[in-house]
């Protein structure tokens, strides 16, 4: 008798990992929450961008990396990846920091020609993938917005 329910509960665990498995994620929705200048050099700048993940699924995004471009305006700045393994909840959302390294002479030419162009209402577009730890293929992202909006002001207290 206890084998038979062991089977029983055993194909029905079996069952529903399998349902869980064949239904596709739906992307998750990135926005960057911040930037933050980490460190600057004679030839290079660090940039910390906070990015916002949140998961429009009912069940949990074990998110294990994640590759990106961003721009400034209509300049590339940097690309890169991230290694840090989040997991977010269901229907949740979760911050996950990224280090952009970038030259300062191409990053600051680019920024004066876009600065010039759009003021301090400088657009920003971070593109890339997520993979996640319990599915095959990459899930993409698209986060655009304004720097003016995210952008940490070290002055207030």
């Amino acid at each position: 008798m206890r084998r038979s329910i062991a089977i029983a509960l055993l194909g029905a665990w079996v069952l529903a990992a399998c349902t869980t498995l064949s239904v596709r994620p739906q992307e998750p929705r990135v926005s960057v929450d911040s930037v933050r200048l980490a460190g600057i050099g004679l030839l290079r700048q660090d940039i910390e961008l906070m990015l916002l993940v949140e998961n429009p699924n009912p069940f949990a995004l074990p998110i294990r990396d994640l590759a990106f471009v961003a721009t400034l305006g209509d300049e590339r700045v940097a690309s890169g990846s991230s290694s840090s393994a989040v997991n977010i909840p269901a229907r949740g959302q979760a911050r996950l920091p990224v280090m952009i390294t970038t030259r300062l002479s191409r990053t600051l030419r680019g920024l004066g020609r876009q600065l010039g162009q759009h003021g301090l209402d400088l657009t920003y577009r971070v593109t890339g993938s997520v993979k996640l730890a319990n599915w095959p293929a990459r899930l993409p992202f698209d986060a655009d917005g304004s720097l003016q909006d995210t952008i940490e002001d070290r002055t207030r207290p």
